[in-house]
Order: structure tokens, then sequence, then C-alpha cells
């Protein structure tokens, strides 16, 4: 039960799963390759050893692919060979799954919010006040997709 009605304030792991894993990727991901922002200013990474997994340029400003897409296919492991990580299947198929959760498999397909891009794309052409938001949450407005997902999975109003 939630603090709000004098519970202990725990949820089942189960139901923050997907969104802790693909919030953590979109986090964590750009900050261990070295990146450029619009003013040229380089920004190092914590580990370029893997920048070739994640797509040399990935994570510049003015990188115009799927920011994400060299992860998801470079990581992906549906066959199980030994040694290999599934990370990208498994960040393609929670971020899949929560737009199935907030929109429906045949619902209409969202127009803002994190959710309103693929997986591949990772967020990164939400604009707010003029500004690229890179994949990184930004408080959702009302009628934003991920609020719409906060509201329907936690039953927050």
């Amino acid at each position: 039960m939630p603090k709000r009605f004098a519970g202990s304030g725990m949820r089942l792991v189960e139901m923050t799963r997907e969104p802790a894993y693909a919030g953590i990727i979109l986090l964590c991901l750009p900050a261990m390759i070295d990146s450029v922002d619009k003013d040229g200013e380089i920004h190092l990474g914590c580990a370029n050893s893997i920048a070739h997994l994640l797509g040399e340029e990935s994570f510049n400003d003015s990188f115009e692919g799927d920011r994400f897409g060299s992860f998801i296919q470079n990581c992906s492991n549906p066959n199980g060979e030994q040694g290999k990580s599934d990370y990208g299947r498994q960040f393609q198929k929670a971020w899949v799954s929560m737009q199935n959760q907030v929109f429906g498999i045949d619902g209409e397909a969202p127009t803002n919010g994190l959710l309103a891009f693929s997986a591949e794309e990772g967020g990164a052409q939400i604009i707010e006040n003029g500004q690229t938001a890179g994949g990184v949450p930004q408080q959702p407005e009302e009628n934003d997709a991920g609020h719409a997902y906060q509201l329907r999975r936690y039953g927050r109003s």
C-alpha cells in the first residue's frame, strides 16, 4: 500500500522493472562514451572502450540517427549465445512493453513524450522550449505519454 495510505511505500519489483531498466539505460549510456554538445564542448565518457557497441558518435547533440540503434543491434542475443549480452534486446522489449501498456497494442500511436518514439530513438527528438531533451526524462506534462504511463501504472491521479 502506498505511504499516502499509511502503507510501507513498497512496490512489487515486477511493476517497476521495465521503466527502471529503460530509465537507467537512457541516463547512463550517454555518459559512458565521449560526446560533443551543441556548443562543441567535449564531454568525456567513463567507458570509451565500449564506444564501438554504443555507436561512436551516437550521443553527440548533432547526431541525427537513432541514438540507441547501435546499442540495440550490437547488444542483442536472441539465440542465447554463450558470452554475448542481451541488454539491447531487453531495453527494446521493455520500451515496447511500456508503450503497449500506455497506448494498448492496437491503440493510437502516441504523439508526445518519451514513449512517442521508438526504443532506437530513445526520446532524442523531444523538444522542450526549443531545446532537445536528449533522451533524459523530463517532468511530464499533464497530457504527456510518460505522465499517462505513471498514472496508469501506479494508480496515481
